[in-house]
């Protein structure tokens, strides 16, 4: 009777610790997003460069991260506005950028008509000052150095239809549309 006890009581104790192992799971990186690096061992990407060529999954998974943990920290960081009056095509500007340390890291910026109606937003996150993610109404784009590493639909789904050409001018007018936004708020990037 002893013994059964005893053994059941061990059988308790080891299905106990393997309950809270499986709980426990790995460690989470609160700097980029809450996700642990997929290898163990290896460091989460700084910047999407440091993607391997191709990995789609990655580069997306990478975007999310970064908009993520950057909006989670947007309480922390120096926020300021400043308002367009409408130009010729009555459209006002609001533009809101937050930054850490001096450094933008989000920005924000929403056109809207004198009646409210047609309103849109773009928001672009940074990583290291640079244009890291863009998001458009329909489209969102990963950038590593002023390049479109990938041009996806608002929901991050991959846009396979767009040729190098058209990408290439994308990339240009988007990366100045974003500098000419900043120096508004009187930031330079690099």
């Amino acid at each position: 009777m002893v013994v059964v006890a005893r053994s059941r009581l061990y059988r308790t104790a080891i299905i106990a610790v393997l309950i809270a192992g499986c709980r426990i799971g790995p460690k989470t990186d609160s700097t980029s997003g809450g996700a642990a690096p997929g290898t163990l061992g290896m460091a989460a990407p700084g910047q999407f460069s440091d993607l391997a060529p191709g990995d789609t999954a990655g580069v997306i998974t990478m975007m999310r991260q970064t908009m993520r943990s950057i909006d989670a920290g947007l309480d922390s960081m120096m926020r300021r506005d400043t308002t367009l009056a409408p130009g010729a095509d009555s459209t006002a500007h609001h533009l809101t950028v937050w930054l850490q340390e001096g450094v933008p890291r989000k920005l924000v910026i929403i056109d809207s008509t004198g009646h409210g109606q047609n309103n849109t937003e773009t928001a672009a996150w940074f990583m290291g000052g640079d244009l890291a993610v863009l998001l458009q109404m329909t489209d969102a784009y990963a950038f590593d150095g002023d390049r479109i590493v990938l041009w996806t639909d608002e929901a991050l789904q991959p846009r396979v239809d767009a040729a190098a050409d058209v990408t290439r001018a994308r990339q240009a007018a988007l990366v100045e549309n974003v500098r000419t936004w900043m120096a508004m708020l009187a930031i330079k990037l690099p």
